[in-house]
């Protein structure tokens, strides 16, 4: 049995759908270790529904302003942000919504995934 938890859903309110958040092994380790960092993590995903995109340049936000418009509008896209744990650890949290295939681009099917990692897990 893994010790790993399931994804976790939720509904966005920049996509107005079900989001599955992705933690990675490293994430998932440290949230297990640290009530401090599981509440960092917690406190991210609040800013990152907000559009709040953490440390980034004024560039980056504007591109993650315009991308969030349009998987607003359904159109798909993707979404980085980056932010800073209490003890100063760099978490980003990486936002993917795309049609799978065909099939899924007809029906208007939207695949939404918000993977939590450290850099160095890209």
């Amino acid at each position: 049995m893994s010790n790993e938890p399931a994804p976790v859903k939720y509904i966005s309110s920049l996509t107005t759908s079900e989001v599955t958040v992705i933690c990675t092994k490293g994430i998932n380790q440290a949230m297990q270790t640290s009530r401090e960092f599981e509440h960092d993590i917690s406190a991210m995903l609040d800013r990152f529904d907000r559009g709040d995109w953490g440390d980034l340049d004024q560039n980056d936000i504007t591109m993650n302003d315009q991308n969030a418009e349009q998987i607003a509008l359904g159109n798909g896209g993707s979404v980085l942000a980056s932010y800073h744990t209490h003890d100063d650890i760099k978490v980003w949290l990486k936002q993917d919504v795309f049609y799978m295939g065909d099939a899924d681009y007809e029906m208007g099917k939207l695949t939404n995934h918000l993977t939590v990692l450290f850099p160095s897990e890209y």
